[in-house]
C-alpha cells in the first residue's frame, strides 16, 4: 500500500494529509489528517512581532553595506 504525505506549512500553524493510493498512484481515499495552530508570535505590550527588532537592525546593516560598496 502506498501513501502520499501533504505538509502545509505556515507562520502559526502547520498542516498534515496522508492520502491512501492505488495502483495507478491515484487518490484512493484519507488515511489522516492533523492540523497544530500555534499562537502568533507578537509582543504583547506594543503589537509587535518579535522579530522586528531584529529585522530592521538586519536592514540597516544591509542599507549600510550598500552604501559603502557603491
Amino acid at each position: 500500500m502506498k501513501y502520499r504525505l501533504g505538509i502545509d506549512l505556515g507562520t502559526s500553524s502547520l498542516g498534515l494529509a496522508a492520502y491512501e493510493l492505488d495502483q495507478h498512484d491515484n487518490i484512493k481515499n484519507l488515511a489522516y489528517i492533523d492540523e497544530v495552530i500555534f499562537r502568533e508570535p507578537i509582543n504583547p505590550k506594543d503589537f509587535t512581532t518579535l522579530n522586528s527588532t531584529r529585522r530592521s537592525k538586519r536592514l540597516a546593516r544591509r542599507q549600510h553595506a550598500r552604501y559603502v560598496k557603491r
